[in-house]
C-alpha cells in the first residue's frame, strides 16, 4: 500500500464540481508536484489532504490509516502556505517552536528540534530576529522550519515561492530540493509554475478542470504527453500546434498542412493510419525547430515578427504563410537581425507529436 492515497476523492461546492473522483498515490519519501492553471483543483486537493476541506466523496489514507474524517491536528502533516503567516511579535525561534509548545512538547526537545531545523535551513543566525527584520526568502525558510520541527509524516507545500522574485525563486527551488533529499519525507507540492514542477518532482500530476490529465516523471510528461493539453502546458516556450491531415498515397503516410507536408514518423504510423483522410494536430517544441532548410523532416517558412534575445539564445516568434498559424522557435545566439524577414525552419521527424483534434485530444504517438 502507498504511503499516501487519495481514493476516488471528489469535491463539490454547490453545483460546481471542483475535483472529480481523483485517484492519487505517493510512496514513502516521494516528491509529488500538482501543477495546473488557476482553478484546476490542485490547491483544493492539497487542502483536502491537510484536512482544511472535507471531501464530498472518497477516502484519504496516510500511512495505512484512513484520515478522511480526522482533524488537521490528527493527520500528522505539516503545511507551508503561499503566505508565510509568521507571528510578527515572535522571533524566529518562537515562531518555529510555537506548535510544539501548544502540544506540550518538553522544552529540551523543542530546543533540539529548532536548532536542528535551523542548521538544515542555514538560519541559525536569525533565531532572535523578528519577521519584519527578514527578507522574503528568509521568511520562507522560517515557515519551512516551522513545518520541519514537527517531524510530520507528510509535508504539504501550497505555492510557497509565488511571492518571491525570479532570482530568489530559483535559489529557493534548490533549497527545497536539498531539504527533501536530507529529510526524505513524503511531499506534495502545489504550483502553477511548470519550472518548479519539472525541477522538483519525482512525479508530476498535471491537472485541468478537476481531473488528472497525466501523472508521470518530468521526462514522461515532457517527452511523451498523453494529450494536447499536457503537451501545451508543460514546456517553455510552449509547444507549437499546426493543423494537418493524414494522407495515404500508397507510399509512406504523410502529414499535409496548408503550406507543408512531411512523412509520418515510423513509430507513429500504426496509430496515425486510423486517421487517414481526417484532421489531426501536429505538435513541435520550439527547442526542436532549427533555422535553415532541410530535405528531411518538417519544413516551414516563418515570417519573424519578434526576437527575444536572452544572451545565449533567441526566442523567435512569427507567423506562417497564408495565416496558417503562429510559430515560436528557440535558436542559439543573437538573431535580432531576422525581424521582419521570412526564413526557412525545420524539425526532425522524430521530434514531432500528433494529437486528435480538440483541447484534450489524445496523442497519436502512444
Amino acid at each position: 500500500m502507498s504511503y499516501l492515497q487519495l481514493q476516488k476523492v471528489a469535491k463539490r461546492f454547490g453545483d460546481v464540481q471542483v475535483v472529480q473522483a481523483m485517484d492519487l498515490s505517493a510512496e514513502a519519501g516521494e516528491f509529488i508536484v500538482l501543477v495546473g492553471a488557476s482553478g484546476c483543483g490542485k490547491s483544493t486537493t492539497l487542502r483536502m489532504i491537510a484536512g482544511l476541506e472535507s471531501p464530498s466523496s472518497g477516502h484519504i489514507v496516510i500511512d495505512g490509516r484512513d484520515v478522511t474524517a480526522a482533524t488537521p491536528a490528527d493527520r500528522d502533516i505539516a503545511m507551508v502556505f503561499q503566505n508565510y503567516a509568521l507571528y510578527p511579535h515572535m522571533n524566529v525561534a518562537q515562531n518555529m517552536s510555537f506548535a510544539l509548545e501548544l502540544a506540550r512538547t518538553p522544552k529540551a526537545v523543542i530546543a533540539e528540534r529548532v536548532q536542528a531545523a535551523a542548521q538544515v535551513l542555514n538560519i541559525q543566525h536569525l533565531l532572535e530576529r523578528k519577521p519584519r527584520e527578514l527578507s522574503g526568502g528568509q521568511r520562507q525558510r522560517v515557515a519551512m522550519g516551522r513545518a520541519i520541527v514537527r517531524e510530520p509524516k507528510v509535508f504539504l507545500f501550497d505555492e510557497p515561492l509565488s511571492n518571491l522574485d525570479a532570482k530568489l525563486r530559483g535559489h529557493m527551488r534548490i533549497e527545497i530540493a536539498l531539504l527533501h533529499r536530507r529529510l526524505g519525507k513524503t511531499t506534495v507540492y502545489v504550483t502553477h509554475d511548470q519550472v518548479e514542477a519539472m525541477t522538483l518532482a519525482d512525479r508530476i500530476v498535471v491537472m485541468d478542470q478537476g481531473r488528472i490529465q497525466q501523472m508521470g516523471s518530468p521526462d514522461e510528461v515532457f517527452n511523451r504527453p498523453l494529450n494536447r493539453f499536457v503537451a501545451g502546458f508543460i514546456g517553455s516556450p510552449t509547444m507549437n500546434f499546426l493543423d494537418a491531415e493524414v494522407h495515404d498515397g500508397g507510399g509512406p503516410l504523410r502529414f499535409v498542412g496548408r503550406d507543408f507536408a512531411c512523412e509520418v514518423p515510423a513509430a507513429m504510423a500504426p496509430h496515425a493510419r486510423r486517421f487517414t483522410g481526417r484532421p489531426v494536430v501536429l505538435g513541435v517544441r520550439p527547442q526542436a525547430l532549427r533555422l535553415g532548410a532541410s530535405e528531411h523532416g518538417l519544413g516551414l517558412r516563418l515570417q519573424v515578427k519578434v526576437c527575444e534575445y536572452l544572451g545565449t539564445e533567441s526566442v523567435l516568434s512569427g507567423s506562417l504563410p497564408g495565416e496558417a498559424g503562429e510559430l515560436t522557435l528557440s535558436a542559439p545566439g543573437n538573431h535580432t537581425g531576422l525581424i521582419n524577414q521570412t526564413v526557412a525552419v525545420h524539425a526532425p521527424l522524430d521530434s514531432l507529436h500528433a494529437f486528435e483534434p480538440g483541447e484534450h485530444g489524445r496523442s497519436l504517438g502512444l
